[in-house]
């Protein structure tokens, strides 16, 4: 559902050793916000449209997150299904 749906346009601030977690900082409205979202086996990883490996997220990474919370897995924060590396700029036909 769409209220299920979670974008996210910032910089990796945070990422766990075992590249299952990262959090993603951007600012609205003159505050620091921040996210943590789970990265699961079928999160996609790009550069420029083309898929990488998870080794290039790194703290300090521009970023453009697509998180839902997953039903199906038990967890306590959205899960990414994508992760475009590089974004400093929302992708074309989103809102």
């Amino acid at each position: 559902m769409a209220e299920d749906l979670f974008l996210y346009l910032g910089t990796i601030v945070k990422l766990d050793a075992r590249l299952t977690r990262l959090a993603v900082a951007w600012t609205e409205e003159g505050q620091e916000r921040t996210a943590e979202v789970a990265i699961g086996a079928a999160t996609s990883v790009t550069r420029a449209g083309k898929g990488v490996a998870r080794s290039e997220l790194k703290v300090g990474e521009k970023v453009f997150v697509i998180a839902e919370i997953n039903e199906y897995v038990s967890l306590d924060v959205p899960e990414a299904t994508d992760i475009m590396l590089g974004r400093t700029e929302w992708p074309r036909n989103w809102p």
